[in-house]
Parts: C-alpha cells; structure tokens; sequence
C-alpha cells in the first residue's frame, strides 16, 4: 500500500505533534509560523523523522522552493510528488 497526499499531510501532523507536543489543526498553517513557535532545532527532528518513515531525501522540498513550502498542505503534496517518483510505501 502506498502513502495518499492524505496519509503524509496525517503524518506531517503526527511527527510535528510527537516532536513539539504542538497540535496542528489546519492543513494550511506554515510550520515557520510564529502563532505554532516550533523551536528551529525541531525542524531537524522533525524532517529526519520524515525521511526516515517516508525513505525519501526531504531536503530535496527546498530546491527552488521558497518559504510557502512549509504550509502543511504544500509540504504534504511535494512530499507526495515524491513518493510518486521514489516509491515511498508504508
């Protein structure tokens, strides 16, 4: 079975909340918003976590890519993109 952009805008929400104890509600909120205040030194946690159970290089999201990209649902849906072209299964 493979991740849906729902599935991986889920486990975006999950592994902000196992890592920061932050609880994000919409899929719209940009994860660099001061209203969340993740601590910077999460943002390392939290896409190591990412790689690992997605098995993809996330770093790979910030080429040409400005700050928008850390909207949950835009993260999410390049996160998803991919897991289309690497195979990312759960």
């Amino acid at each position: 079975m493979t991740y849906s952009e729902v599935d991986i805008v889920e486990l975006i929400k999950k592994i902000v909340f196992d890592v920061t104890k932050i609880e994000i509600i919409s899929s719209e909120e940009n994860l660099l918003s001061t209203k969340l205040d993740i601590n910077p030194v999460d943002f390392l946690y939290i896409f190591d976590e990412l790689e690992k159970r997605l098995n993809i290089p996330v770093v790979e999201i910030f080429v040409n890519s400005d700050y928008s990209v850390l909207k949950v649902n835009i993260l999410g849906k390049k996160l998803y993109e991919m897991c289309q072209r690497d195979s990312c299964t759960m």
